[in-house]
């Protein structure tokens, strides 16, 4: 019985080396690089140097979506091994809860932006989805690179304190999903998902 193709197989190289043109964008996604008019080019977060990786059928990913938009398809996701050391990191430092408190967030969601440095003015991270995949599906797949805020004071959040985000040292993997909103609702069914505070 063959096996079947990842769904998001065009997002990758193929076996010369070459992206299909549609997707050679993903690659700067994972690496959420940038280039601006003035032709300055650098990576804001994302992932350094990112590595495919072969998602396992049957695994559980978890997403910290912003509980506003609650975007569940997103592309950003982790395994549930880093799930479980960010959850173990938020539930053993009291100083983590006490800052959570201050901020709006769970403890959960507050060690998860820490981990995955992600700024505020991004989203919360306090809505939670646990997924198991069930198709297929690649992802690019390494640590977390150092989140830097907008120019633009408009677009800031006042919980972030003007500073950059630098991953923790504890260094844990993330994951860049591409064609995730193409493919979710074939790829991916929902086990439970909800506030930070549910899982934390």
């Amino acid at each position: 019985m063959a096996i079947e193709a990842p769904l998001n197989i065009d997002c990758f190289p193929n076996d010369q080396g070459r992206f299909d043109p549609r997707y050679a964008v993903d690659d700067k996604k994972a690496r959420d690089y940038f280039e601006e008019a003035s032709g300055r080019k650098y990576a804001n977060a994302g992932i350094f140097n990112p590595r495919r990786g072969h998602l396992p059928v049957g695994g559980h990913f978890f997403r910290f979506c912003d509980s506003r938009s609650k975007s569940l398809d997103g592309g950003w996701w982790v395994n549930e091994e880093t799930f479980l050391r960010v959850r173990a990191f938020a539930r053993r430092h009291g100083h983590i809860a006490d800052f959570s408190r201050t901020v709006a967030v769970s403890p959960l969601a507050y060690a998860a932006k820490l981990h995955l440095a992600v700024p505020f003015e991004w989203g919360d991270c306090d809505h939670v989805v646990e997924a198991r995949l069930v198709r297929r599906l690649d992802a690019y797949a390494g640590y977390g690179n150092v989140a830097f805020l907008a120019d633009d004071d408009r677009r800031r959040d006042p919980r972030d304190g003007g500073a950059k985000y630098i991953p923790v040292q504890q260094k844990l993997a993330q994951l860049f999903i591409p064609d995730m909103k193409l493919h979710f609702r074939a790829a991916m069914k929902v086990m439970r998902e909800g506030p930070g505070s549910m899982f934390g």
